[in-house]
């Protein structure tokens, strides 16, 4: 295949993943993450997959450590997160979703669920199999691509004594 053509059909991909991102991640006015800025909306998606070392946060959003805080900050006065201690080393700290952080992510996921049942729900047996092949296909090609260093209270402390 031509290098034009793989890129033509990249391009392609990346307007339809474009697409149906703008379709499904719709939110309506009740959606507390609504007004939150990208980058703390980011933090949130992030810490509703469980909690994480501060260190480790500003890596997954692949930020200084300083911009990581800020986010931080402003996301805990808002009572969105909190930060606490992991274990016996003090100078690691964790940031974690609050009740309200957790109720707002849910809120969200709900809605996203709602709509992606909505779209999915149009389509045939066979194609909703086609697309989630497809799909999941198309995530085992971009694996490769995720930062897989581990990333846990283990390794602060290992990085602590260092």
């Amino acid at each position: 295949m031509s290098d034009e053509r793989l890129s033509d059909e990249a391009a392609e991909v990346l307007r339809l993943m474009l697409t149906i991102s703008r379709r499904l991640f719709v939110s309506d006015m009740g959606d507390p993450t609504l007004q939150l800025p990208v980058a703390q909306l980011r933090v949130c998606a992030l810490l509703a997959e469980g909690p994480m070392t501060m260190s480790c946060l500003s890596r997954q959003l692949n930020v200084t450590s300083s911009a990581a805080t800020q986010m931080t900050d402003r996301l805990e006065r808002s009572g969105l997160v909190e930060r606490y201690q992991e274990g016996a080393d003090r100078r690691i700290r964790s940031v974690r979703l609050t009740e309200k952080g957790e109720a707002a992510m849910s809120h969200r996921d709900r809605q996203r669920l709602a709509r992606a049942l909505e779209a999915i729900g149009s389509l045939s047996e066979g194609a909703r199999r086609q697309v989630i092949a497809a799909l999941s296909e198309f995530v085992r090609a971009t694996a490769a691509m995720e930062d897989t260093r581990p990333c846990g209270p283990a390794d602060e402390e290992a990085l602590a004594r260092d």
